[in-house]
């Protein structure tokens, strides 16, 4: 229960002040914390991300790293997680087309993924 107020206590104090920061030429930073909590099997995660967005003509690249919270308390677990790296290309409005990857903390690449987002 105590890693749930933990977990709880921290979403709300980073999440709330949280978005991109605008660095100009479309270039920003972004930050994400998500506390999430599985009521079925009483667990709970804490995980921030950090990263750079250019932003190149239609294409939008970035490069995100991963962090899992919750191991600050616990030696058995590692803080930093990998890193994310995508290319969004925003055809429309309403759709993206985004091409994903990364690089686990065994600096070994992770599953490629082609997406298609339809907004409306």
């Amino acid at each position: 229960m105590r890693s749930i107020i933990l977990a709880l206590a921290v979403a709300i104090a980073f999440v709330i002040p949280a978005h991109a920061i605008d660095l100009g030429n479309g270039i920003s930073l972004d930050n994400e914390v998500k506390a999430k909590y599985n009521v079925d099997t009483e667990t709970s995660d804490l995980t921030a991300q950090t990263g750079v967005t250019v932003g190149l003509w239609v294409l939008d690249m970035s490069v995100d790293a991963d962090f899992d919270l919750l191991s600050i308390s616990d030696d058995s677990k590692d803080l930093y997680q990998g890193i994310d790296i995508g290319v969004d290309w925003r055809l429309h409005d309403s759709l993206i087309i985004e091409l994903d990857t990364g690089i686990n903390t065994d600096w070994e690449r992770e599953n490629i993924s082609l997406s298609a987002t339809l907004s409306f």
